[in-house]
């Protein structure tokens, strides 16, 4: 077991870096505003069920393709890190407004290990999010099928009977008063891996995320939207990888 953190750390750069490594992976920062917008090139499926881009959502701005640092930083010491083909070893995405752990493969080998412990579910996967309204305190599955569709020129993921299957475990919920607001701090698990799928299913039961004005939330005070990847944890084949991070000073 190799368990590395990053909780003492007192600020996030906005500039993506190392969080933690074992021999065949790599667990990065990645700062919201930076896109993640990679897929196999190979995989047919892929190309049937890409998920679209989000052209419609920035943070101050900003947008900067991860993949373009990973190619700097990382591709003179990890071929995989240069092959577009395979998503320059990334092993998942994150929506650019969402900060927090991303992993990238560090060989092809970890690659195809890492995208089998995806397929199985076996892949840890913790988030944190601040939600509009009071949530039932104790845990449960959010699992009605998500579609996406184009809405006002931008794409949502939204509630439907005949979409993709997806899962989303709310595992923890903390009930707050803020600026005369009801809110709750939740921690979510994933059990898939939809477009805006945390967004989506918790706009559906009742409760948009602060700050996704996009599906219906809000916040003055929050100018993006309070999501962040804060945990994750894998095997790669030699040994687990877990890394945690906290919440960036704008959040």
């Amino acid at each position: 077991l190799m368990l590395e953190q990053e909780q003492q750390r007192q600020q996030q750069p906005s500039q993506p870096h190392v969080l933690c490594e074992r021999s065949s992976l790599l667990a990065l920062w990645k700062p919201a505003g930076w896109t993640v917008s990679v897929f196999e090139a190979f995989d047919d499926d892929s190309l049937q069920q890409q998920e679209p881009e989000e052209v419609f959502e920035s943070v101050e701005g900003t947008e900067q393709p991860l993949q373009e640092w990973v190619v700097e930083q990382l591709g003179a010491a990890y071929p995989i890190c240069n092959d577009s083909s395979l998503a320059y070893g990334l092993l998942h995405r994150l929506d650019k407004n969402t900060s927090g752990a991303l992993l990238c493969a560090k060989t092809y080998e970890a690659y195809f290990h890492a995208k089998l412990q995806f397929a199985a579910r076996r892949v840890l996967k913790h988030y944190v999010c601040l939600c509009h309204g009071l949530l039932p305190m104790s845990p449960r599955l959010l699992d009605v099928p998500l579609h996406t569709t184009r809405v006002h020129g931008g794409w949502r993921s939204v509630a439907d009977p005949t979409g993709r299957k997806a899962r989303t475990i709310v595992d923890v919920v903390v009930h707050l008063g803020l600026s005369g607001q009801l809110i709750s701090l939740v921690q979510v698990k994933l059990g898939t891996g939809r477009y805006h799928q945390i967004r989506g299913h918790l706009t559906h039961d009742g409760h948009p995320l602060v700050g996704d004005i996009h599906y219906g939330g809000f916040a003055h005070w929050c100018h993006r939207v309070f999501l962040h990847a804060h945990r994750l944890a894998i095997d790669a084949g030699d040994g687990i990888l877990e890394t945690r991070c906290p919440l960036p000073p704008e959040l």
